[in-house]
């Protein structure tokens, strides 16, 4: 099963997106809501201006598609630190051969990507998939009764499934293949070592230069003395396929401030790990240190980490021009700032 994007330039993909939605909700909702309401709705929110508006204004559209086949839609956007479903169909033929599960994974994996906490979404009190979401995770946390004009009502369960962890990443693989997290340990030396010697991987940090064992060993017992007085740990060692790929978290500050990083291995580059991990953690935080303010820097040439911060909802506060020397040149390094 595949998740294609489709962005507000896509008029031809828009269309087909409408028509195909036009198709599963008439089928599927006409029998619960009724035709008039139904074909209201229809109008109100699946005609192809109406998802161009919703794109515009912060929405995800995936197609689902199997055998290149379109199959069904996905919609969601990020709201008060939680990640609104917006849309969740499958044609009716393809209902009932598990895909639900397959499709919901890829929506936690986007909501932990942006360090959401948790995945919410309204449904039809009488709509029987809400067996199938309790069944998925989810629980109903109120009712809704919305008016979407001309008389009509969106009668509402609002059911949320939370994707608190006790560690970052836990249960997103089986602990021996993708992407997982332990706690830092001296028993990781070995791996930290290894990428705090990596030049290329410096090259986008503030540290002046390649670190020795030595360096790396002294660099790793700074940080594990740094977790010490607090009740839940910040810090962790990230794993691809067994093998440590990097490291990630949030050394502490004081009770309500924390420093905020990751660094991945040079030839784990481009695996959206380095996106994924630090959702995870900004996720975590969230969870375990509600009301804390996160700071990081990146050194100005760093791109790709930068705009990680910025989806994850960083601002920047500063820009130090000529910050350190390495290699006898100047670097200039930014400042950001997260309140979670």
């Amino acid at each position: 099963m595949e998740f294609t994007p489709i962005s507000a330039a896509e008029n031809e993909k828009i269309d087909e997106l409408s028509a195909l939605a036009t198709r599963i909700v008439r089928d599927y909702f006409t029998p619960i809501i009724g035709e008039a309401q139904n074909e209201y709705m229809i109008e109100k929110f699946q005609t192809p201006e109406a998802i161009s508006r919703q794109i515009a204004s912060g929405a995800t559209y995936y197609f689902i598609s199997e055998n290149a086949k379109n199959i069904g839609f996905l919609s969601f956007y990020p709201k008060d630190y939680k990640l609104y479903l917006s849309k969740f169909y499958l044609d009716k033929e393809e209902r009932g051969k598990g895909r639900a599960t397959e499709m919901l994974n890829f929506v936690i994996d986007q909501a932990l990507r942006r360090g959401l906490s948790s995945v919410f979404l309204n449904v039809n009190r009488n709509n029987p998939v809400i067996a199938a979401y309790e069944h998925m995770g989810f629980v109903k946390v109120r009712e809704e009764k919305n008016d979407i004009g001309s008389g009509f009502f969106m009668d509402d369960y609002v059911m949320q499934c939370d994707l608190k962890q006790e560690y970052p990443g836990q249960g997103a693989s089986n602990g021996t293949n993708g992407l997982y997290c332990q706690l830092a340990s001296a028993k990781h030396l070995d791996g930290l070592a290894a990428l705090w010697a990596n030049e290329e991987v410096i090259r986008y940090t503030n540290i002046k230069e390649a670190c020795s064992r030595q360096e790396a060993e002294s660099r790793l017992a700074v940080f594990l003395d740094n977790q010490k007085k607090l009740d839940r740990p910040t810090i962790f060692t990230l794993f691809y396929d067994g093998e440590i790929c990097g490291m990630a978290g949030c050394p502490a500050i004081n009770e309500k401030e924390f420093g905020f990083f990751y660094q991945i291995s040079r030839q784990n580059w481009g695996r959206g790990i380095g996106q994924k991990s630090a959702g995870w953690i900004i996720a975590y935080m969230r969870d375990n240190y509600p009301g804390a303010t996160l700071y990081a820097d990146a050194v100005t040439e760093n791109i790709a980490s930068i705009k990680i911060l910025q989806k994850l909802g960083f601002s920047q506060t500063a820009l130090h021009e000529n910050a350190f020397e390495r290699d006898g040149k100047r670097h200039d390094i930014r400042d950001f700032v997260l309140d979670i």
